[in-house]
């Protein structure tokens, strides 16, 4: 990461890294503008809020001007953001602002020198100290972040990733756009409708074929095909003749069906629910 005062001009020697440190205000020399954090080129940024003399102000009003100004921004709730105490130690302004930042949703990392930064008390966001040397990340207390580096104009640090370190990531992936919605479920009815038979007057039931006696099933439970002459004859009988087409004829009328005697998908509809169309 790249921690400098004032934005640099151009990238460092070796090019840009994947974090810049971005000062939002407190008593920073140069709190940073909109347009010096669009031009920074890195993906992740970290926003920081300085504060080296906490004895002398008010942490609850600098919470809510640092609160504003990542709402301003756009910082996502979740992400991590720097308190920089330099070599302050203030247990009730750290305990505040904290306290304050997490109400808001943001987990704060202090900052500090590594003489000083321990003494002060533990923040949601772990500690990010600075130690110069090497740019190994040290395993001490809840480190984060190790500053360890001046290269002139400005700092380097190393951190954690992004799972153990939420930073406000400028080309997080966009959300898919909605697309049309599902088509609703088929009608159960309509796929059986669509490889039901068309049943003619005329036809025989034979061999294993039982598709009369359904339609003359549905016929006499709906009422419209009752015993024939002789008492003993059941309508039931496998032969779609005069009797069944009058019955079917009956029931397309009734519920205002094409009247015309053939069992085919509307008028198994109709027989099978009972329904008028």
């Amino acid at each position: 990461m790249v921690d400098s005062a004032f934005p640099l001009g151009g990238p460092p020697p070796g090019g840009w890294p994947p974090v810049v440190l971005i000062y939002a205000g407190g008593d920073t020399p140069h709190p940073w503008s909109t347009a010096e954090i669009r031009a920074m080129p890195a993906r992740y940024r970290w926003p920081c809020w300085v504060r080296s003399n906490p004895g002398q102000v008010s942490a609850v009003l600098d919470a809510a001007q640092f609160t504003a100004w990542l709402k301003i921004h756009g910082v996502p709730r979740g992400t991590s953001v720097i308190l920089d105490l330099e070599t302050a130690v203030n247990t009730g302004y750290v305990n505040a602002f904290n306290t304050a930042l997490r109400a808001a949703g943001y987990k704060v990392a202090k900052y500090g020198s590594e003489s000083a930064i321990w003494r002060n008390p533990r923040t949601d966001g772990g500690t990010y100290v600075a130690q110069p040397g090497s740019d190994v990340l040290t395993t001490q207390g809840d480190t984060v972040a190790r500053q360890y580096g001046f290269a002139g104009g400005y700092d380097r640090s190393i951190l954690l990733d992004q799972a153990g370190l939420p930073l406000w990531d400028t080309r997080a992936p966009a959300p898919p756009k909605p697309g049309p919605p599902p088509p609703p479920p088929a009608d159960p009815l309509e796929k059986i409708m669509a490889v039901i038979p068309v049943v003619m007057p005329g036809t025989r039931d034979a061999g294993r074929s039982r598709i009369v006696h359904r339609v003359q099933g549905l016929l006499v439970a709906g009422g419209f095909l009752a015993a024939l002459a002789a008492p003993r004859i059941s309508a039931i009988d496998g032969m779609y003749g005069a009797d069944t087409t009058a019955a079917v004829k009956a029931a397309q009328k009734a519920a205002g069906a094409t009247v015309d005697g053939i069992t085919g998908p509307q008028t198994w509809g109709v027989l099978i629910t009972g329904a008028r169309l």
